[in-house]
This record gives structure tokens, sequence and C-alpha cells, in this order.
């Protein structure tokens, strides 16, 4: 008697389509995975690199530079960053120079100051020494004479 069913040739058949199918979904799987890997680093490599550059910029350097990507929204982000760097470094140096200058005039007032004191140290001792002197001369002493020639 013959079992109504499938057939022992319909059943390899039917195995090797699955197979197939399952083979042809990993092979397509890892494809798609391995392509998104490679996109996605491709994609986000110019982010990777404004980040670099915007924490060195946060360190203190202000020319910090990014490659610049061509089109694209990234590309644009990349050249206003450039451009913005430039600028900052370019302002950054006036006012590097301004702030040494404004330095060197709160030092010097305090060095003038004391040359002044100094200065005024010696007229008080040497008015000292006048006043003796004069003390002296008015003493029947030795200054009281006059020299002869």
């Amino acid at each position: 008697m013959v079992k109504p069913g499938k057939s022992p040739f319909e059943i390899m058949f039917l195995s090797s389509i699955n197979r197939s199918a399952l083979i042809s979904a990993l092979v397509a799987g890892l494809l798609a995975i391995t392509l998104a890997v490679i996109y996605s680093q491709r994609i986000t490599s110019p982010v990777r690199s404004l980040t670099g550059a915007v924490k060195r910029m946060e360190e203190g350097d202000l020319g910090s530079q990014v490659d610049e990507v061509p089109g694209g929204k990234i590309g644009r982000l990349a050249s206003a960053f450039n451009s913005m760097s430039t600028k900052l470094e370019k302002q950054e140096r006036p006012r590097k120079n301004v702030v040494s200058d404004i330095a060197h005039e709160l030092r010097t007032p305090p060095a003038t100051i004391r040359g002044y004191l100094q200065i005024a140290g010696f007229i008080m001792a040497l008015s000292a020494f006048l006043r003796e002197t004069r003390l002296l001369k008015g003493s029947n002493g030795f200054w009281s004479e006059k020299p002869k020639i």
C-alpha cells in the first residue's frame, strides 16, 4: 500500500531548498553586517575626527584643524570648524600680547616707585649730612675757621 504523502524525492527536494534558503539568509545577514560596519566606520570617522579636534581645542590648541570631507553636511561642518579655529587662533595672539603688555605695565610702576624711594633715601641722607655740616660750621670748631689762601 502506498501512503498518501510526500515521496522521498519530494522530501529531499524540500530539504535541499530549505538548506539553500537558510545558507542564503546567513550569507546575506553576514554580508549586511559587514557592510553596515564598514559604512558606519566610514560615516563616523569624520565625526570622531571633529570630536578629537574639539577636545584639543578645549585643552587650549585653538588652531586645531580637521581633514575636510568633500561634500555633505559633515564636510560643511568640518570646513566651518576649520574656519572657526583659524579665526580663534588669530584673535588669541593679540589678546595674549595685550595681557603681556598689561602685566609689564603693572610691574613697571613698582620699579619706578622703588627707584624714587631710593633717591628719596639718598636725599634724606644728604640732607642730614648737610645739616650736621652746618651745625659744625656754626660752632667754634674746625669749620668755623676760614681757610687761608
